[in-house]
């Protein structure tokens, strides 16, 4: 797999102070939110090339074995997502299985050594089944 970047994600306590610190001192901007302003339980936030992504610790993500095994989440987006996916399957621990995301991508999740998570990304035109 060719790797074109990496976007930390990280769990914090409360979203929206997130998301206001953001933007208000560092200058970044909302570009996603999930489910919706009203309720957030994950925001991309994004500064020029530089994108962040966050979860609340009681939202929907936080729920899940993928999003909160270890400390940090790191996205890392390139090419041959698949073919990375066919050769590691069987040797590391995956905790999401392949699949086309709602945000454009083909991505799986897998845990490093340490217990972190690592989700691999590939940008779709279209989403493909699995």
């Amino acid at each position: 797999m060719l790797l074109k970047r990496i976007t930390p994600a990280l769990m914090v306590e409360d979203i929206k102070a997130t998301i206001a610190f953001y933007e208000d001192l560092l200058g970044f901007e909302l570009v996603l939110t999930v489910p919706s302003k009203d309720q957030i339980d994950w925001a991309l936030m994004k500064c020029g090339e530089v994108e962040i992504m966050f979860h609340s610790k009681t939202g929907h993500a936080a729920k899940k074995d993928h999003d909160r095994a270890g400390t940090l989440t790191f996205h890392l987006e390139g090419e041959g997502v698949k073919e990375l996916y066919d050769a590691l399957r069987t040797k590391a621990k995956i905790t999401r299985h392949l699949y086309p995301t709602f945000y454009g991508t083909n991505e799986f999740s897998m845990l490093d050594c340490n217990g972190c998570v690592l989700v691999f990304s590939e940008k779709i035109e279209k989403a493909e089944e699995f």
